[in-house]
């Protein structure tokens, strides 16, 4: 009878195993022992390096297996610390966070759900901090719970490049971001981006175009110079840095008005 049953039990696994694969086994040979559940949402993100690693494992020190280019799109499985799990044509890796952009894909049951909780968490974010850039005097203020915490220099456009006006947000933090312009690597004190960039979300730009960075001149700070971004002296951006999360709402203006009003016409209460 004990044999019967046993031999009943191998023939169940059998059936469960060739009708069911997905729901026993994980994705592929080189899943590491990952299990992932059938989900109706399938989120993408676009590469914005010219050239980004694909590792075995969720850090430097694992092994290359790929190189993604950037724009290429792949398809997000799951998080680790700062790094995406990702499936891409030529299998599955892993990825830095900071050089993927945000989710771009999904299914329509679920879009409509992330954008009530965004917009939920991003009103909670924004009633938290928010930073305020006066372009005419070349100065920024961060506030915290509506309290004025810091003032800052900083240098912006100049006038054939001049720093975007409005209301934006942002949506990368990097260290170390690599100058691609010249082929200057991150950390490098050549870069002028200096070792922090906190990229902003201007128009259909996605964070890596314009943003509030360090630099490589610290005369240049208190003046319009940039090539449109913000720079900052970087001791007090690597502060700033530590202090303001993904969709922290920066806005930016050229009137000669106090950073409370000029807040103000955007709906932003600050003390």
């Amino acid at each position: 009878m004990i044999k019967i049953k046993k031999f009943v039990a191998v023939i169940i696994l059998f059936i469960a195993i060739t009708i069911f694969p997905s729901k026993v086994f994980s994705l592929n040979a080189n899943e590491e022992g990952h299990q992932y559940k059938e989900s109706t949402v399938i989120k993408y993100k676009k590469v914005y390096a010219d050239n980004l690693n694909v590792r075995n494992g969720p850090g430097l020190d694992y092994e290359k297996i790929g190189v993604l280019k950037e724009n290429q799109k792949v398809q997000v499985l799951f998080k680790v610390s700062n790094w995406y799990k990702i499936k891409f044509k030529d299998g599955y890796g892993w990825c830095r966070e900071d050089y993927l952009s945000q989710s771009i894909m999904g299914t329509i049951e679920h879009k409509e759900k992330d954008i009530k909780n965004d917009s939920k968490s991003n009103k909670v974010i924004e009633s938290k901090h928010c930073i305020a850039i006066k372009t005419i005097t070349n100065t920024m203020a961060y506030y915290q719970d509506g309290v004025l915490i810091k003032q800052f220099d900083v240098a912006t456009g100049k006038q054939s490049t001049p720093t975007p006006k409005g209301k934006f947000k942002i949506v990368n933090k990097i260290v170390n971001r690599p100058y691609y312009k010249d082929n200057i690597p991150g950390g490098d004190p050549r870069n002028p981006l200096g070792k922090r960039w906190l990229g902003l979300k201007v128009g259909d730009t996605d964070g890596t175009t314009y943003g509030i960075h360090g630099n490589s001149n610290e005369n240049s700070i208190g003046k319009s110079v940039s090539g449109g971004c913000i720079r900052m002296h970087n001791d007090e951006i690597s502060w700033l840095f530590d202090q303001v999360p993904k969709e922290t709402v920066v806005v930016i203006s050229e009137e000669d008005k106090s950073f409370k009003e000029i807040l103000k016409s955007y709906n932003i209460s600050v003390n």
